[in-house]
């Protein structure tokens, strides 16, 4: 028969022999514990989640504004550039648009060297861009629009372009005599002007014009010297089709030039 000193004696050693052992973990089992199971799964989610490099085009132009006469060719140099591994061909498109409404100027030119650029990885390549307005262009501002298309992302660039209203006209020099452009007859809108430039180096130029002619394009009564230009007397200001001019018969020191019935100027409304 136990009494009850014994009872609480025995108690008090079963209580020892189920605790915790000195120098054990807390809880047991150390090596099941989250420590390193929260070390593996970070670092493992951390590299999955890094984003891949995504390959793009960029272009440059080597003009972001021109200012021009009319009938000069303004030349804009478009450079496409890749990166991040981007290889390829990238499609360029180029036109001219209105700068406050941007509906396209059909009646500027613009045209592209080459439509098509092809990139090595991270490469460059270039093309030319040449626009020209005539002389009677509806509208002397305007943005020529670059677009490029590839695999990557599209991009784009703008030129803005304001033009004078003067026309250019280019007379060569040829061994002395005058060398007519090919581009003819000239349109050119009321209230603008005309230039004709000698091309001459060493020649001087004298310009016929008439029997038609229109306020402010008439016969040139002096020489024009080389490499400069003949303005007339300022704006157009009467509607008048078929007007010829030419280069004057010359002498020893001006470039010679006989009547060319294909170099006409229409003055238009």
């Amino acid at each position: 028969m136990r009494t009850p000193v014994l009872s609480a004696i025995l108690g008090l050693s079963l209580a020892a022999c189920v605790g915790a052992v000195p120098g054990d973990p807390v809880g047991g089992g150390g090596d099941d514990t989250g420590g390193s199971n929260t070390g593996s799964n970070t670092g493992s989610n951390t590299g999955s989640n890094t984003p891949e490099p995504v390959p793009a085009v960029a272009i440059s132009v080597d003009h972001t504004t021109l200012t021009s006469d009319l009938g000069v060719d303004n030349l804009i140099t478009v450079t496409a550039t890749g990166s991040m591994g981007f290889s390829g061909p990238v499609t360029l498109t180029a036109s001219a648009v209105d700068s406050t409404s941007g509906t396209v100027l059909a009646d500027w030119s613009v045209k592209l060297d080459t439509a098509t650029l092809t990139l090595d990885t991270d490469g460059t390549a270039t093309a030319k861009v040449t626009v020209n307005l005539p002389g009677n262009a509806a509208s002397l501002l305007g943005n020529i629009k670059i677009s490029a298309a590839s695999a990557a992302a599209p991009v784009e660039a703008d030129v803005a372009l304001t033009a004078n209203p003067v026309l250019d006209v280019l007379i060569a020099d040829n061994g002395g005599n005058c060398a007519y452009p090919t581009l003819t007859p000239y349109n050119l809108k009321v209230g603008r002007s005309m230039k004709v430039i000698n091309g001459s180096a060493t020649l001087g130029l004298t310009v016929h014009v008439g029997p038609q002619v229109s306020a402010g394009f008439a016969h040139e009564g002096g020489v024009t010297a080389p490499g400069d230009a003949y303005k007339g007397q300022g704006p157009l200001t009467d509607i008048v089709n078929g007007i010829p001019f030419y280069c004057h018969n010359g002498n020893q020191n001006t470039l010679n030039g006989l009547p060319n019935s294909s170099m006409t100027l229409n003055v238009v409304q």
